[in-house]
């Protein structure tokens, strides 16, 4: 925003208004020094060398500083693109390791089916044999108390032999006894 001065104020028609007429009012004075201005003060030579050699320290360290924003843009743009490169690398990174981890999920579930698989297969079979185990071990119970009681036919049967025997064995006695009495 651009200030006016107010001409009337000072009484002066000479003095520039505006900041940009200023300046360019001072560059198109000469590097004379002036002994009195129509403004109605006087500005002494040494002081207008010295004004003159502050504003050229001004300009110089502006030029400077002007140089100093423009290198530390093209650093700072640097390292932004420095920065995204890795940014970049660190996503790819990610990236490759995120499909990675998938990978290895999917064979560590395919591994946990598979076994999981086998462990009903495994706890099938088992169930088969204790099946087995438990008619082997039924007919191993049918097949002992048959023995005994064919063991204990047996024992009947040897006493009826014996008997039988006994009673043949007695009665060959009586007949033989009969054979002789008569």
């Amino acid at each position: 925003m651009s200030r006016e001065i107010n001409k009337e104020l000072f009484g002066v028609q000479g003095v520039a208004s505006t900041f940009d007429d200023r300046r360019a009012s001072t560059e198109r004075r000469p590097q004379a020094p002036v002994s009195s201005l129509d403004v109605g003060f006087e500005v002494r030579e040494e002081d207008w060398r010295l004004l003159t050699h502050q504003v050229e320290q001004l300009r110089r360290r502006n030029k400077e500083l002007e140089a100093k924003i423009e290198s530390n843009n093209s650093r700072m743009d640097d390292l932004l693109k420095a920065a995204k490169t890795r940014i970049d690398r660190v996503g790819a990174a990610t990236q490759r390791l995120e499909e990675m981890s998938k990978i290895k999920f999917q064979e560590v579930t395919a591994k946990i089916s598979t076994l999981a698989g086998k462990v009903t297969e495994r706890k099938v079979t088992d169930t088969k044999i204790e099946q087995m185990v438990a008619r082997y071990n039924q007919s191993l119970q049918s097949f002992e108390l048959r023995t005994q009681q064919l063991q204990k036919l047996i024992s009947e049967q040897e006493m009826q032999i014996h008997n039988y025997k006994s009673a043949l064995n007695e009665a060959q006695r009586e007949m033989a006894l009969l054979k002789h009495r008569m």
